[in-house]
């Protein structure tokens, strides 16, 4: 029995070595899923992704909750940009006061010496 993940790199005239390299895993991981042995969920993950097809539509047999399985993936992967977001945020947040708070220590030395320029031109 050919593995579905086979059928549609073949539809694809795709090479074993082709899909290792778009779906970032190893010639010898898809030669393993091909010959029927069961990969990871992260693997059916970036499979499915490379053939723009749900995980559940990779096996052959059928996955216990697979539409609660892709929702689970889309969440996560949801999750993982939204927090992308934030550290983008508070890394520029951690720019933004260390400017702020040089740009104080600078300005308050220019106001000291200005104060002092005053200050000796008052007595003279």
């Amino acid at each position: 029995m050919e593995s579905r993940v086979k059928q549609l790199r073949l539809e694809r005239a795709w090479s074993q070595e082709r899909l290792a390299e778009l779906s970032s895993l190893s010639t010898r991981t898809i030669q393993r899923i091909e010959n029927n042995e069961v990969p990871s969920l992260e693997t059916l993950s970036a499979l499915a992704s490379v053939f723009n097809v749900s995980v559940s539509e990779l096996t052959s047999e059928p996955l216990p909750e697979s539409i609660e399985l892709d929702s689970r993936i889309a969440e996560a992967k949801k999750r993982v940009k939204d927090e992308a977001k934030l550290l983008k945020s508070i890394i520029v947040a951690i720019i933004v006061c260390a400017i702020m708070y040089f740009l104080i220590i600078y300005m308050r030395r220019i106001v000291i010496g200005l104060f002092g320029l005053w200050l000796f031109g008052a007595v003279f």
